[in-house]
This record gives structure tokens, sequence and C-alpha cells, in this order.
């Protein structure tokens, strides 16, 4: 494949039902800078859309914290988001990493 657009839909298709943990809370996502290209499957909704300036409840632009963390080496950073379907935004961490090309 040499559209980015369908390998990016191809890895979401792949990533959409891939969760980690004894209660599934795990989960991978990939960005393009600040824009969502694949998530887990209940969230979809975020294929396509711009985080830039999406802020956490305690305020942190998580997504620009996010790829500030990838572009600096990868690193981990705690924010606050919805887990999963059963519960309420919560502590969150993520580990992240930049990958200049796919």
């Amino acid at each position: 494949m040499t559209d980015p657009t369908q390998k990016e839909i191809a890895i979401n298709n792949l990533l959409a039902h891939a969760v980690f943990e004894d209660d599934e809370t795990g989960y991978f996502f990939i960005y393009r800078k600040h824009v969502a290209v694949a998530y887990l499957y209940y969230l979809q909704n975020n294929i396509g859309k711009d985080f830039i300036n999406h802020q956490d409840s305690n305020g942190l632009h998580l997504i620009q914290e996010l790829y500030k963390a990838a572009q600096n080496g990868g690193g981990f950073v705690e924010y606050i988001w919805p887990k999963n379907q059963r519960y309420t935004s919560r502590n969150t961490q993520s580990f992240l990493c930049y990958k200049n090309s796919w």
C-alpha cells in the first residue's frame, strides 16, 4: 500500500479490537501529529478529528503533550481520559513513541 489513507484504514482496522489488561482498558491509538488516525472500536468517532486544542478536565492540552513526548524520544504522559465504555474519565497513562513515516 502506498496511499497513506489506505494504510491508515488498514492500521485502524487492526487496532480497533486490540485490547490488553484484564478489564480491557488498555488499547493502542495513533495520531498523525494531532489528528486521530486509529482508535479502539468504541472511539471510532474520533477518527479524522483534530485534537490539537483538546484539554483534559485538569486543563492539560493532552495531544500537544503526547506529541511533545513522542518528539522528544518517547515517554509516559499522565492525563484524564475516559478509559473504556464502562468507566467515566479517570487518570490515564500513555507511553508514546514517534514514527517519522509508515
